[in-house]
């Protein structure tokens, strides 16, 4: 208590001490009641001291506090007194207050400012400055009392300077967003508040002025002290003037209220200052009697209280504690507003949005930072860039904010060719002159002024504002959205987003920039500190502030500090962040808020307002120049006095201080005017006296001392920067004194940085031409398919293959590489087409859309049209054949979609050529394509074939928009991606895609039909998009089939062209018919099971097409198709294991948990294990010795299938940390609990592991807000094994069958189920461990296992080492036979050192030397020019094996080739097969780690080895606890029992970790399964992980106690008739407690209930109860709507009182106790209390509902089984005693229960 609320006085308490004594009936006595309260309860009748004639104002309780001290050494009366009063004080603050009657006061003065205060504090006015004086103490007095009944809620601060008080009052107002009061005495003290007055009013702060006068009789007279205070202030300034006269009986308290709250209701509501003057009489102390300085007859106080309250609504007012009026106003939003802007919006190209200061009564108090995510959200809602001024604070770090704007609207080209349309200016006023300058420049811009005006305000300086709305910004930006998200306003963009591109592209610069402004400049002290060092030097510091501190304010002065923040502070945040953290969604920033006072732009009152700002306990820094120091000086010493109670002896420290650091810019004198024309004129005009004004005589370290401030200075960058980062920490108050160069050099350094970012810019956005004529001049890469690469001979035959749109030259990857063969006398390529690929870009690179961006006339597509007109990319096909590939002609041409109608307009322009009789050398590229050239039109539109329809021109009309639709939505979605963060872009791009292929005519259902095609090629395009989009709409924009040649068709020579389309593609079957129909073509082609997408889907029936054409064979669809698609026969899975077995089909996944695990390590040695990890963690001195991660469980959303995995990243070999993995879990588990529609699967292909499951993730994890990219290896591995086992039992079969069947069902026919027994597993020596420590254990660890295999880890400096282990291993006597070995170098070794090793080991002992399997990775990491390849690794690795002899394996390098290539199988097997195919290697195993690779990629780069180079994989352990290893071991015995290792040679496995574990997940743990020869039996164990979930893993049941806990959290109640029930849950465990009173006794109650077997009586879904044994061991079987449940318990009847309780020991989780409480001899009440971890079945049966679940137990299966449970005792009771007739009743009715029970089920 004392620590919660009285730590902000600095008491010395000495020993603490509490209430003592005792309490009785009649009497008490407390010794010691320091900090005691005595509550008295009234009674009827006992009122006598208030109205008691309405029952609702009788009291009915009173509460006496009693505060004490203790008496200490140094102890005063005043002191004591003190420190009593403030525990007083605090103590009672804790109670309602007492009715505020003010019949206690007899003086006119005291009343009414009691009245007043209390008023005020009620309204919100919490926050008094006082100043001192005479005249002001009756409100003085009743502040100090508020201050005591209101502890930790009213704070007065003494402030002795009236003109400080009054900025201060503003500062707090200006942070918290609600007014302070300024108390003040008579005279020249108001004057002083002046400055503050004209500031609150000109920015529109909140501020209430509160004045003591002298009476009206002293007014005019000379009285002493009285000047004329009314409507001191012009009204130009103050909202509301009020001058009161004199309290007295005569005007009713009412009066007093009602003033005070409406002066507090304008000054919020007019945004300004209000004024009070307060006219008071003597005696102004409370002092009852004579009247001061009256000696006239009879002047004595004279004040009648009860005809003072004597007011209607007083009463209510006393009691209530309600304020007397309730004020509401609304906003003037209109709906007409809105709607304007949302036009001006939606008909925008070129908008931006600019801040101001900020002023939003809804948001002020906060930081800015909501309002800030709101601006930033509405940016992206409409497209619009953001230049925020500095005003805006946390919105400078937003993604849609032009960082540095300042500056690049310096940059002439961008100045003018900014040029906007729209300009939304969201608070006034604007700090910058440059966007000024740009709006004024541009006349017909519209210029919208958001902002919350006050009356009269007109913040239009510039006349620009053509639409002024006067709203609260927060209000009108939520409404806006709403209407432009309702109405479906859509392509809302900006061409100036790139602007967001330039700015981030200066960011980068802008460090280096600045400091080298000022490297040259220094003065002759040394000192080299600039101004705009010091704004940087503050963001810095902010930036790593990030996730460590508290809201931080910042205020800046005006003139050059506020100048500086505009130019150059833009944190940036989460610097701290991991690689995978800025992706995640929901990231906490760093809040900050930046305020200056530019209202009037003035320099006074600036500390004080800082200070203000401070009140709020928010740490603020303050920016202030020297001068401005000056001029506010006394300020100081309101950081010193605030907190410190006069009695106080404690020393003061930073903790009772304010946290304000005060940076004192010193450049020696003014500045700012250092900028001005003024400034050359130098001593002619005296400037260095009159505008400069130096500072040089003053010390601010001495004025620092003489205020008892912390004083630190600063003369260069780092001094600052470390001076201020320890300012700030140290939580209190400081001042740095920033001696910077001078003032000339100053101004050059801002020229410098001017000029540096200029150049900057222009380096960027040099100007690129851009052809837009007949050609797109530039070279397209090709692809060849040849053996002879670029080895072509001049009578080769050349075949050229070309994409659709939105695709690139490795579309045709597969059908090229099957054609190869078949074709291998013919040149086969690949092309990209312009716009797509690695095509020269035109549009998509940044640097050509910020240059487009800066010509006003509208984006080059609107302009000049698209380049890409189809004849154009067809000539540009031509002529990069031609002119850079040397290719003279082309045999035969495929092309896909967009493809084939770029070949027939190659054919087109070719054939025109030859028949021109004005053919020049330079279209030598349109000879290209010959008469005898051959055409295979995929999937093409040849344009426009004949026919009768005469819709056809309004279909083609129709066309031509949807795609100038579908162009512009990318063109725009390209602008806007500027604005967003990644993650939503790709979210953007992904549903483009899934609407663009949802078309069934035409792709064939292609996403329900072939999922993995879909998704590969959903991914390839969404690359394509992400880096051409730009270019790839401009393709669109001018290849739409109506706007191109619709003669096309025309142009083939029919014997040479065929047409093939998918037989689901309706659109283009038909073209086919059509187009044959006519004799245009020599064949059309169908091809089954595909529809548009035949060339991906189909590529081997595509190569079978085109290699029967182009070999003048006959084209037979249903060979072709059959030679290539032998039948299958289908590898069937064993008989299901369940009932529940089920057709192939989609599933979505449900529920996902996860929880954590930490497991000691331990080696031989008992000390950890050392050199674990790769790299430089491999080395021996990096000791691991626990190993910690998580265990995932997911299960199907139909409940019936749940697996477990395992997600544990290892330091040194998994990039990320366990938080970053745990962040990821956290985000997926979030995801599936609430996303409305679920993923889903099919299990065949998942099982398959071909891609299914890959992409199956990648679905998860983009949706769950992580990016693909990503997600962190280790989650996703985890996330394979839950996925995995979940399928494998929806499959009906044990994991390692499932995969076997589905994943080589292409390659055998069946795999006997015997094939999967023992599977040898390799021992493992860690390095670091010596001959001694190991002695004995030779293929033996701890755990007794005698291994076939040990691996050793070597590679130490010193290669006699290794060679001594591997000697002393073979040699050992306890070596049980010739083990072999294997060494893991970890790629430790130079050449020199490889091949003095594998040398030295020969030569003392070649036994040894053959025994050795291979070595792992020997060499070090191959680069050249920093560059790595696994073709130069792998020819040292073999150049290593020819010189030694000795064989080695990959391991590291795979994972390096994975890493390079993310994780993209097809890229890694394309490098794998160029280094390994169709060649001798000296590579003898792939050693792959799932937890790190991914289980899919793993097999399948296991399978590939096999398949194609005849290599075997050996599966290895990252150190995984047994979940881990399971599921590497299942891999492992797949591919050993692969159809292509038959006749390999096989290894042992790399699983022996697991004997280092100090504990397992697996129960029974891994190491059981193993045998003491070192084999694991795969069966067993798969046996175990077949629907393991986390239930069997981890205990998670609630403790049981038998009397519910008052900490349950009770989530639902009931109470009907006299059935009681109360539940508590957390996730799916479920806690219900319920009670029903019986009428019979407890000894029936109980000897009924405790026969169990009877329970299915009163629960007919149980369908038995079996006792097992004697000692209480039974058998329960439940079925609820057909799903079946079991488990095993075990119960003990009680006997006091009577009952039972149980708990399980397998099966369904549950535990409870029913107990029988005797209420009479004939009557008892059955309490009953159960835990239940709910399966997921049943959670997926109740729909992932807690609170239905809930519902259905308490209220209807525990209700009805208790009421069933009493009517069949009753029946019972009633046939034993002959009542028949009550018997039948009673079982009628539990049959009616059971029945509703059943309909309540269903």
């Amino acid at each position: 208590f004392i620590r919660s609320f009285e730590t902000d006085i600095s008491f010395d308490r000495g020993l603490y001490a509490g209430p003592f004594g005792y309490l009785g009936n009649d009497s008490a006595d407390i010794v010691v009641a320091i900090r005691s309260a005595l509550i008295t309860n009234y009674q009827e009748g006992r009122i006598s001291q208030i109205d008691s004639s309405s029952p609702r104002n009788r009291p009915e309780s009173k509460v006496s506090v009693f505060g004490g001290a203790g008496i200490v050494d140094g102890s005063t009366v005043q002191g004591e007194w003190t420190e009593t009063s403030h525990k007083m004080g605090v103590l009672s603050s804790l109670f309602p207050p007492s009715p505020i009657t003010l019949q206690s006061f007899s003086m006119p003065n005291v009343a009414w400012s009691t009245a007043f205060i209390e008023e005020l504090i009620r309204n919100g006015v919490t926050q008094f400055y006082v100043c001192p004086g005479s005249r002001n103490t009756p409100l003085t007095a009743a502040i100090f009392k508020a201050t005591r009944s209101n502890v930790g809620i009213v704070r007065a601060i003494s402030v002795h300077d009236e003109r400080g008080a009054g900025f201060r009052a503003l500062g707090y107002a200006r942070q918290n967003g609600r007014p302070a009061a300024v108390i003040t005495s008579s005279g020249t003290a108001v004057a002083n508040l002046y400055p503050s007055v004209v500031e609150s009013s000109s920015d529109g702060v909140p501020l209430l002025v509160i004045t003591a006068d002298r009476p009206y009789e002293n007014r005019d007279t000379g009285s002493n002290q009285s000047i004329d205070q009314v409507k001191m202030f012009s009204s130009s300034y103050v909202r509301w003037f009020r001058d009161i006269p004199p309290p007295s009986d005569d005007v009713p308290v009412s009066l007093a209220l009602s003033d005070a709250n409406h002066a507090v209701t304008l000054t919020k509501q007019m945004m300004g200052p209000v004024h009070l003057n307060v006219q008071f009489r003597e005696n102004l102390a409370p002092d009852g009697g004579p009247i001061r300085n009256d000696n006239r007859v009879d002047s004595v106080t004279k004040f009648n209280n009860l005809r003072f309250t004597d007011a209607s609504g007083f009463l209510d007012w006393s009691r209530s504690g309600n304020r007397w009026l309730n004020s509401h106003y609304s906003n003037n939003n209109s709906l007409g507003s809105t709607m304007e802007i949302k036009d001006l919006i939606r008909k925008s190209r070129r908008g931006i949005i600019v801040t101001g200061n900020l002023r939003d009564s809804e948001h002020v108090g906060q930081g800015t930072d909501s309002l800030s995510s709101l601006i930033s959200q509405f940016a992206q809602t409409i497209g619009f860039p953001v230049v925020a001024g500095v005003q805006s604070g946390a919105l400078r770090r937003e993604s849609p904010v032009i960082p540095y704007a300042e500056h690049l609207m310096k940059n002439s080209m961008i100045a003018k060719g900014m040029q906007p349309d729209l300009v939304i200016q969201l608070g006034t006023p604007l700090i910058s002159t440059e966007i000024g300058g740009i709006i004024k420049s541009n006349p017909a811009v519209r210029h919208v002024l958001v902002q919350q005006f006050y009356p009269h305000e007109r913040a239009d300086p510039d006349h620009t504002v053509t639409h002024r709305i006067s709203s609260n910004i927060g209000t009108f930006l939520k409404g806006l959205m709403s209407d432009i998200e309702s109405s479906g306003t859509v392509n809302c963009y900006s061409e100036l987003t790139p602007l967001v591109f330039l700015g981030n592209e200066l960011r980068k610069q802008m460090p280096d920039i600045i400091r080298e402004a000022g490297s040259n400049e220094s003065t002759g002290s040394g000192v080299t500190l600039t101004e705009p060092e010091i704004t940087r030097a503050i963001s810095e510091v902010l930036n790593e502030a990030e996730g460590k501190s508290n809201p931080m304010s910042l205020f800046l002065s005006n003139s050059m500090p506020v100048r500086d923040g505009e130019f150059f502070l833009y944190p940036e945040g989460n610097k701290g962040a991991t690689s995978l953290q800025p992706l995640l969604r929901n990231d906490a920033k760093f809040p900050f808020s930046v305020s200056v006072n530019r209202g009037a732009s003035g320099i006074d009152g600036i500390l004080s307002t800082a200070t203000g700002c401070g009140d709020s306990s928010q740490p603020t820094t303050l920016v202030c120049g020297d001068v401005t120091t000056l001029h506010d000086l006394n300020a100081f010493y309101g950081l010193t006095a605030d907190h410190t109670p006069s009695n106080s002896a404690q020393t003061v420290t930073n903790a009772n201080r304010l946290p304000l650091t005060t940076v004192i810019v010193n450049n020696g004198g003014g500045a700012i005017f250092s900028f001005l024309p003024i400034a050359k004129h130098g001593q002619d005009v005296g400037f260095e006296e009159y505008w400069g004004t130096p500072t040089n005589n003053f010390s601010f370290k001495q004025g620092a001392s003489a205020f008892g401030l912390p004083y630190k200075s600063a003369t260069s960058f780092e001094d600052f920067k470390n001076a201020y980062r320890s300012s700030i920490e140290s939580g209190g108050p400081g001042i740095i004194e920033a001696k910077v160069v001078d003032r000339s050099t100053n101004v050059e350094v801002h020229k410098k940085i001017t000029q540096g970012a200029i150049r900057t810019v222009d380096s960027i956005i040099n100007e690129s031409s851009v052809t837009h004529g007949v050609r797109l001049k530039m070279k397209l890469p090709i692809k060849r398919y040849t053996d002879d690469r670029g080895n072509v001979s001049k009578d080769t035959k050349t075949l050229l293959l070309i994409h659709g749109w939105m695709g690139d030259k490795t579309e045709w990857d597969l059908v090229g590489e099957s054609l190869s063969s078949d074709l291998s006398d013919w040149d086969i390529i690949s092309i990209d087409l312009p716009g797509h690929g690695k095509s020269t870009e035109i549009f998509s690179s940044d640097r050509k859309t910020a240059f487009n961006s800066l010509d006003a006339s509208g984006h080059p597509l609107q302009r000049n049209g698209s380049p890409f007109t189809l004849d154009a990319m067809a000539r540009t096909v031509c002529d990069s054949l031609t002119q850079e590939h040397g290719i003279k002609s082309v045999d035969a041409v495929a092309g896909y979609s967009l493809g084939g109608r770029v070949a027939l307009a190659m054919k087109r322009l070719c054939s025109a050529s030859l028949d021109s009789d004005t053919k020049t050398k330079k279209d030598d590229e349109l000879l290209l394509i010959s008469e005898h050239t051959k055409l295979i039109v995929l999937g093409s539109n040849p344009g426009k074939l004949p026919t009768n329809d005469a819709s056809e021109d309004l279909i083609d009309g129709q066309r031509a928009a949807k795609d100038f639709f579908l162009a512009e939505s990318l063109f725009s979605s390209s602008l806007r991606s500027y604005l967003i963060p990644k993650s939503q872009d790709v979210e953007y791009l992904n549903l483009f895609l899934k609407r663009w292929y949802g078309v069934k005519s035409l792709w064939g259902g292609i996403r329900q039909r072939n999922p993995n095609v879909y998704s590969r090629m959903l991914k390839r395009r969404l690359e394509n998009l992400s880096e051409r989009r730009q270019d790839i709409a401009a393709v669109l924009y001018g290849c739409s089939p109506p706007l191109t040649s619709q003669d096309d068709w025309k142009g083939v020579v029919p014997s040479k062209t065929i047409f093939v389309a998918g037989i689901l593609d309706e659109k283009y079957t038909n073209i086919g018919r059509k187009w044959e129909s006519i004799g245009g073509i020599s064949k059309f082609v169908q091809v089954p099971n595909a529809g548009h997408a035949l060339i991906v889907e189909e590529p081997t029936t595509i190569s079978t097409i085109i290699n029967g054409f182009v070999k003048d064979e006959i084209v037979d669809e249903s060979r072709a198709i059959s030679d290539i698609s032998p039948p299958v026969e289908k590898l069937l899975p064993p008989p299901a294991l369940d009932s529940t077995t089920i057709d192939a089909k989609a599933y979505a996944v449900g529920l996902m948990e996860f929880e954590a695990f930490s497991i000691t390590i331990g080696s031989s040695d008992g000390n950890g294990v050392q050199g674990i990890g790769w790299g430089s963690s491999a080395r021996a001195e990096n000791k691991l010795q626990r190993r910690e991660g998580f265990i995932v469980s997911i299960a199907s959303s139909n409940g019936k299938a749940v697996g477990v995995g395992e997600v544990s990243p290892l330091k040194g070999l998994h990039k990320e940390t366990l938080e970053d993995a745990e962040s990821q879990l956290r985000l997926i588990k979030d995801y599936l609990a609430s996303a409305a529609e679920l993923p889903k699967f099919n299990a065949e292909e998942v099982l398959s592991l071909n891609g299914s499951l890959s992409i199956f993730i990648t679905e998860i994890v983009t949706m769950a807000g992580i990016d693909p990219i990503l997600v962190a290896t280790s989650v996703k591995s985890g996330l394979e094994m839950a996925i995995l086992s979940v399928a494998s039992q929806l499959y009906g079969s044990f994991l390692p069958q499932s995969l076997a069947a589905n994943h080589w069902q292409k390659d055998l026919l069946s795999i006997p189920s015997s094939s999967f027994g023992l599977l040898p597993i390799n021992g493992l020596i860690t390095r670091g461990e010596t001959l001694e420590t190991i002695s004995g254990s030779v293929g033996r660890v701890s755990k007794n296992i005698n291994f076939g295999s040990v691996k050793v880890k070597i590679g130490h400096d010193d290669v006699d080492v290794d060679i001594r282990t591997l000697r002393g291993l073979r040699q050992s006597p306890s070596s049980v036979g010739q083990i072999k070995l294997r060494g893991d170098a970890n790629r430790a070794w130079n050449r020199p050192l490889a091949d003095t090793f594998a040398a030295e080991l020969k030569r003392l002992d070649s036994s040894v030397f053959e025994s050795i399997e291979f070595i792992e990775e020997p060499l070090m990491k191959q680069s050249l020019d920093g560059e790595w390849s696994i073709e130069r690794q792998v020819a040292a690795l073999d150049d290593f094996t020819r010189r030694g002899g000795m064989p080695y394996a990959l391991d590291e390098s795979l994972a390096d080739l994975a890493e390079i290539h993310a994780y993209n199988f097809d890229r890694i097997a394309h490098d794998l097969r160029a280094v390994f195919g169709g060649q001798e290697r000296a590579c003898t195993a792939f050693v792959l780690k799932p937890a790190l690779l991914g289980l899919e990629l793993s097999m399948q780069i296991a399978s590939l080895a096999q398949k194609e180079f005849k290599i075997n994989a050996v599966f290895s352990s990252s150190f995984d606890s047994g979940i881990g290893l399971a599921f590497t071991a299942i891999l492992a015995s797949v591919v050993d029992n692969s159809p292509f290792s038959t006749r390999m040679t096989k290894y042992s496995h790399g699983l022996g970790t697991f004997s280092m574990l100090g504990g397992d997940t697996l129960s029974p743990p891994f190491e059981t399964y193993v045998n003491q020869e070192g084999m694991l039996n795969v069966p067993s164990l798969s046996r175990a992980l077949y629907g393991l979930s986390l239930d069997e893993i981890s205990d998670r049941l609630p403790t049981y106690n038998a009397v519910p806990s008052a900490n349950e959290p009770a989530v639902t109640s009931t109470e009907s008739e006299s059935y009681l029930a109360t539940t508590s849950s957390e996730g799916r465990d479920i806690t219900v407690s319920v009670s029903l009173p019986l009428p019979f006794s407890d000894s029936i109650a109980s000897s009924r209930f405790t026969d169990l077997p009877q329970m299915s009586r009163w629960s007919p879904w149980l369908n038995s109860v079996t006792y097992l044994d004697e000692a209480g061991l039974t058998e329960w079987n439940l079925n609820i709507r057909g799903v079946k449940f079991s488990w095993k318990a075990k119960s003990e009847v009680l006997n006091e009182p009577k009952g039972i309780k149980w708990e399980s020991v397998s099966g369904l989780k549950n535990r409870g106790v029913v107990e029988f409480e005797p209420t009479s001899d004939n009557n008892c009440i059955m309490k009953l209390k159960m835990s239940i971890i709910m399966p997921y079945i049943l959670v997926s049966l109740f729909q992932g509902m807690p609170s239905v679940v809930q519902e259905f137990l308490q209220n209807k299966l525990l209700k009805w089984s208790l009421e069933m449970f009493r009517d069949v005792v009753k029946a019972d009771l009633a046939l034993e005693r002959g009542d028949n007739e009550l018997g039948d009743a009673l079982f009628g009715a539990v049959e009616g229960r059971a029945n509703a029970l059943e309909e309540a089920l269903k």
